[in-house]
This record gives structure tokens, sequence and C-alpha cells, in this order.
């Protein structure tokens, strides 16, 4: 996983959903309601977590929801990981960056495969019609170049690397 990018993330996250809670407490009506347990969770609380859900979803998107009929066949994966690379990592930052790849890439498999999964149940004919849509994946990858930039070329986007 990518603790930098992580941190980041959730950093500005944190932020965002400070300023929800304040837009809540600024209002006039602090809507308090009861979870299932019988614990207080108010409109601040809600608020902020939409806000941190919302950024975790844009940081890791999952591939899954987008079977959705009403969004496009067509998905395009660019990949910012060499899914391999034949040196071995020696030093502590290129052992990082490898095991940051390994997990980013180990998701998107997960996700693959489960793509993979539902294709070969519409194929047998055990998904309802229009609850799931065959999907065509582009993936556009160049591991020769991705494996000579650093990681932090890869999340922070400029247009010239």
């Amino acid at each position: 996983m990518d603790y930098e990018l992580l941190t980041s993330v959730m950093r500005r996250a944190a932020l965002d959903a400070g300023d929800a809670i304040m837009q809540v407490y600024a209002a006039a009506d602090l809507d308090v309601r009861a979870k299932s347990d019988d614990s207080p969770v108010t409109a601040a609380d809600l608020a902020a977590d939409a806000v941190i859900s919302a950024a975790l979803r844009a940081a890791h998107p999952a591939l899954f929801p987008l079977f959705a009929p009403e969004l496009p066949a067509d998905i395009v994966i660019v990949n910012i990981n060499p899914l391999i690379r034949d040196e071995i990592p020696t030093s502590a930052r290129a052992i990082q960056n490898r095991i940051n790849e390994i997990s980013f890439n180990a998701a998107l498999l997960r996700e693959l495969r489960a793509i993979a999964f539902v294709q070969r149940l519409i194929d047998a004919g055990q998904v309802e019609d229009g609850w799931m849509k065959r999907l065509r994946i582009h993936m556009i990858a160049d591991d020769a170049l991705m494996q000579q930039l650093s990681v932090a070329t890869k999340i922070v986007p400029v247009p010239a690397v």
C-alpha cells in the first residue's frame, strides 16, 4: 500500500470532513439519531463519514460497480505500476516501492478476477438479464517506462515526466 499517497488523501479528507462538520454546526438544526446500538449519531457524523468514504473510494476505486447496466461497457485501465520486474529490490526505498506496486497490482488483479467471474456467469446464463452486463476491459501499460519511474512520479500528475 502506498502510505504516502494514503496519508495525503486522508489528510485532505480529514480537512474536508472538518469543513462538512462545521457547516452542520453552523445550521440551526443539529439532528441527532440513534444507531442500532442506541449510541448517538449526528448529522455532522454522517456528513464527515460521507466525505471520508468518498475520498477513500476515489483513491481506491473498485471496478465491480461498473457492471451497472446504465454505465458504458468499456473500461480503460491505465496501469501505472509494472506487472513484472526482473530485478530484486535491495535498498529500503526500492523494497517499499515494490511492496506498494505489489499491493496495488494485487487489488487490481482481484477486481479483474471478479469481472472475469461475472463474465463466466453471464456466458452460462446464470445472471438475470439487465442485472449485469458484459464488460470490455482495455489496459494501457508500459512496464518498461514504469520501471524507470519513481513512486513520486506516479502519484503527482504532471504533464511531462
